[in-house]
């Protein structure tokens, strides 16, 4: 069973209200992404009553310490699932933070899914790079805040019953040569992951 979670909320605490993305509502809001109790109620119920395997997606991540806010929670709930019905979780996917990571953590599968067009280079207030083509900053309006791969990046995920298979995509190279190291940015977010011009590979079965 797949589960979809959505990780786009706010907590408003002078209102007690979660408040979901609208219009860039999110910049500089120390409470993004958490979830409201209903959903995590919901996760809950809907790992507890799957007659199979489950896999949950969400855009934030639940497995970064600087991701979703309550996560822990949730990771709660996996465990406490998994101790009672073991494997009743085999793996979560998150996207967002475009890193390229894979972490077991109590026997779940954590797999921290690289974006397949870019990943972020600073936003306003700080100034665009220009290290593009002058073209693309007249057609695309972010691109001064963006790096990306020359090709799409890509991944197949194959499950056999309790293997996990990614089959990731070969590095390829990054538009104009440029990076975070090329405009002179920490090439690592806070976790230690950079953004990489290809998907690792991974075969992984579950105890």
């Amino acid at each position: 069973r797949f589960i979809i979670a959505d990780t786009n909320f706010l907590y408003d605490s002078e209102k007690d209200e979660y408040v979901p993305y609208y219009q860039t509502n999110y910049y500089y809001v120390p409470t993004r992404e958490t979830l409201p109790p209903e959903e995590i109620a919901w996760i809950k119920e809907s790992i507890d009553t799957s007659p199979y395997p489950c896999i949950l997606c969400s855009h934030a991540s639940f497995e970064r310490y600087n991701s979703v806010k309550n996560g822990d929670v949730v990771r709660k709930i996996i465990d406490e699932a998994n101790q009672k019905k073991p494997h009743s979780v085999i793996m979560c996917m998150n996207g967002h933070h475009h890193k390229d990571h894979i972490s077991i953590i109590n026997n779940v599968v954590y797999f921290d899914v690289t974006s397949p067009a870019f990943d972020c280079a600073g936003c306003p207030p700080m100034p665009p790079h220009d290290k593009f083509k002058k073209e693309d900053y007249e057609k695309y309006s972010e691109a001064g805040y963006i790096i990306c791969p020359n090709d799409p990046l890509y991944y197949v995920l194959t499950l056999e019953g309790t293997t996990i298979t990614v089959d990731g995509c070969p590095p390829t190279t990054m538009y104009c040569g440029i990076g975070h190291k090329e405009l002179g940015m920490d090439e690592y977010d806070a976790v230690g992951r950079a953004y990489t011009p290809y998907v690792s590979s991974a075969k992984i079965t579950l105890g």
